[in-house]
């Protein structure tokens, strides 16, 4: 029953424990007053009784000493009688030093007297005094300073205690009053200031467990609890924050899933689409390649299969290098080379591939220059000929008749180079043109089907088209043709020449050739070749006798270490082969002192694979497959005669002098110090301090440039990109050079002086 009891309170109203509560803590309080008040009470009203004997007593010990001596106890008892008629006085009587009773009155009315009066006076007084409620209070009587007697009197503390009692009565009527109304009214307040915003906020805690998140719960006051019901409030709105965003992101993750689901079936699409794109020209070139073996087969089939062969193998490497480019895009590691280039032999240069194209399928391909247009720009030519032979392949390759047009336009506002690339073929619908630049699709399946394509071209363009600073967008009209716009920065804040007509005769065509290759003396260059592989070993030599130079080949390292001589003009060196591999023979060939250039030739063409071998000591770098026109530039660059105005032994001179000739004193002033800022370079360097050779060289940098000496320039950031490679033989070559420069620039200031 207890225990149902607890329970119960327990489980109960907030309102009602709180009121229980604090009536139980008044009670205690307040009982705790009463007490302490009544207790003070009655021993006040003690106090007050004992005071009153005290004044009695005092009295007649004074009046009967007389009377004692005379023996008057007629006079004694009257003074008795008198004591007892006094209110609360139970007895009084006057003993004798003897102890002998000396007065004979006693008031046998009184009702202690009656209850415990026995045979004699002192007796019943004796027995009266064993009440709790008697005081018995004794005063000597004196006569001088002499004891005659004693008084003795009996004090009832009833009245007293009725007194006491009736205050404790009515002290726990007023205090249950007090009780019950500060109970009441504490409940009230609490249940309107405390339990209405408690049953608000339980109220609207349970809207929001049933889900509704738009209930607020109301605020009464900006105490805690109206601290609390904002904070309530605040979390509602988080809440609704955290399910608004969890259903975005459901909605992104089954969007996600969904694109996952499409992306899978498109990677699908796109292995059997690369399959079956990179096994068509595979299966080309091994088909005509044995052709060739033929001994019977005439020209002019043989001449057919090349061209099969070739054109394959070109088509292949693209599809390879489209592939290699995205997973660089997508791995945040394609860079983008921008120098300042023309407008027009971009577009030349693509014109000169896309018209093949076009006429072998009977298509027209016409460029419409919309002037003014810019005379540079600042761009990547490779980037920008690589997406627009990709936009005009498609344009032709979905265009069965017709035409194919370029209008190339720009917007001095903005800064942009637009070029639109036109055709009149199957054209697309707008759902094709959402996806048309998604990777690894195309319009649908059945273009796959009768048009090939990995599906990556336009994805990749466009990539490449943001990294420019621009876009691709598309227009279509199914049936009737497209239109693929590329937008480009053409960056030509430094440069203002616009362009009104064509500045040159404009070729549609360029003519490859294989340029006879002599140098200055009019002797045929010789090439030394180190490859291991047999069938690179012909084509690369096929290539380079076509250009009129002696070509000898090693099919390792060490033996390129051992046949180099002064005869030869330069070294291709494949990076990979036994035995020795072309770094540690460019090492090697290095310390033997030969400072010939040193071509790179390797299969690993990323831009690190570039900046590796170039950190190393090459001078430049070919990647394979080996592109014929781009072997040709690299034997003109390295062995090529050179203008007069670039022969060695001709003085340097500034170039700002040319603009800026009040600037000559200070430009002299730069050249006089060079010779000793040179002795502070071969000191460093041959003290091995290489720490503060570069700082000089640093300096050296800066200052070249500013002072028109670009070459200066040129050659200290190579010199420093030696000393971070820590190439110590390579830096010795390259302050040689750099000491023949400051030789032919300190040259021209004494040429200077000599012609004032």
């Amino acid at each position: 029953m207890r225990k149902a009891k607890i329970t119960s309170f327990k489980h109960g109203s907030l309102g009602v424990k709180f009121a229980v509560l604090t009536i139980l803590i008044l009670a205690i309080t307040l009982s705790t007053s009463t007490y302490n008040s009544i207790r003070k009470e009655r021993q006040q009203l003690t106090n007050q009784l004992i005071d009153k004997g005290r004044m009695l007593g005092s009295f007649i010990s004074l009046v009967s000493p007389d009377a004692i001596l005379s023996y008057d106890a007629f006079t004694l008892d009257k003074y008795m009688e008198e004591i007892t008629g006094q209110e609360d006085v139970v007895y009084g009587v006057i003993i004798s030093n003897q102890g002998v009773n000396l007065t004979l009155y006693l008031d046998n009315n009184d009702p202690y007297i009656r209850k415990y009066k026995s045979g004699s006076i002192l007796e019943t007084i004796k027995r009266v005094n064993a009440d709790p409620e008697i005081i018995s209070m004794r005063f000597p009587i004196m006569n001088d300073d002499t004891r005659i007697g004693e008084l003795v009197i009996g004090l009832s503390k009833k009245r007293m205690e009725a007194m006491a009692n009736a205050a404790l009565k009515r002290n726990i009527l007023i205090n249950s009053a007090i009780v019950l109304f500060l109970g009441i009214s504490i409940y009230i307040i609490f249940r309107i200031k405390a339990l209405r915003p408690i049953m608000a906020l339980i109220k609207t805690s349970r809207d929001v467990a049933a889900g509704n998140l738009d209930t607020i719960a109301p605020i009464y006051s900006m105490d805690e609890l109206g601290i609390l019901a904002q904070s309530f409030n605040d979390m509602i709105s988080a809440l609704k924050l955290s399910y608004a965003d969890k259903d975005d992101a459901m909605r992104i993750l089954r969007e996600t899933n969904a694109n996952l689901e499409a992306a899978t079936k498109a990677k699908s699409s796109f292995l059997a689409n690369m399959s079956h794109e990179i096994r068509t020209p595979l299966t080309a070139i091994i088909g005509f390649g044995e052709t060739l073996n033929d001994p019977d087969i005439d020209d002019d089939l043989r001449k057919e299969s090349i061209q099969r062969i070739v054109k394959s193998g070109k088509h292949l490497l693209s599809i390879i290098n489209d592939i290699l480019d995205l997973s660089k895009i997508e791995a945040d590691k394609l860079e983008t080379n921008p120098i300042k280039t023309s407008l027009f032999d971009i577009i030349e240069d693509t014109h000169s591939i896309i018209e093949l194209q076009a006429i072998e399928k009977g298509l027209k391909c016409d460029i419409n220059f919309i002037y003014p247009l810019p005379e540079t720009i600042i761009s990547d030519p490779l980037r920008l000929k690589q997406i627009l032979i990709n936009l005009a392949s498609n344009a032709i390759k979905f265009t069965d008749t017709g035409s194919i047009t370029l209008n190339i336009s720009y917007d001095s506002e903005y800064d942009l180079v637009s070029i639109d690339v036109i055709d009149t073929g199957i054209g697309m619908s707008e759902d094709q043109i959402e996806h048309v630049f998604n990777s690894f699709t195309q319009a649908d399946s059945s273009t796959t089907r009768r048009y090939g394509g990995t599906g990556i071209g336009l994805h990749l363009s466009r990539k490449l088209a943001h990294m420019l600073g621009g876009d691709i967008r598309a227009i279509s009209t199914p049936g009737k043709g497209s239109t693929f716009t590329l937008t480009f920065a053409a960056n030509t804040e430094t440069n203002h020449g616009l362009l009104y007509a064509n500045p040159r005769n404009y070729k549609t065509l360029k003519s490859p050739s294989s340029p006879l290759v002599f140098d200055s003396k009019n002797r045929k260059i010789r090439i030394l070749l180190a490859e291991d592989n047999p069938d690179n070993q012909s084509l690369i030599s096929l290539y380079l006798t076509r250009t009129g130079a002696i070509v000898d080949i090693v099919e390792n390292g060490e033996k390129a270490v051992d046949t180099i001589n002064d005869q030869y003009d330069m070294v291709l060196m494949d990076i990979h082969m036994p035995v020795m591999d072309g770094f540690d023979a460019l090492q090697k060939i290095r310390n033997k002192g030969y400072n010939i250039p040193v071509i790179a030739i390797t299969a690993n063409a990323m831009k690190q694979d570039r900046e590796d071998c170039l950190s190393r000591g090459f001078d430049d770098f070919i990647p394979k497959p080996i592109d014929q026109d781009s072997l040709y530039e690299i034997v003109r660059k390295y062995t090529s005669s050179k203008p007069d105005d670039e022969i060695n032994d001709k003085p340097i001179t500034s170039t700002i002098l040319d603009d800026e000739p009040d600037l000559e004193q200070i430009v002299n002033r730069f050249i006089s110090r060079l010779p000793g800022i040179m002795k502070d370079i071969q000191r460093h360097f041959r003290s091995g301090d290489i720490e503060e050779l570069g700082k000089i060289i640093h300096s050296l940098k800066g200052s070249g440039g500013g002072m028109g000496f670009q070459i200066l320039t040129d050659l200290c950031i190579d010199i420093e990109k030696t000393i971070k490679s820590d190439d110590k033989d390579n830096l010795a070559i390259q302050l040689k050079k750099l000491q023949d420069i400051v030789d032919r620039i300190t040259e021209s200031l004494e040429y200077n002086r000599a012609h004032a």
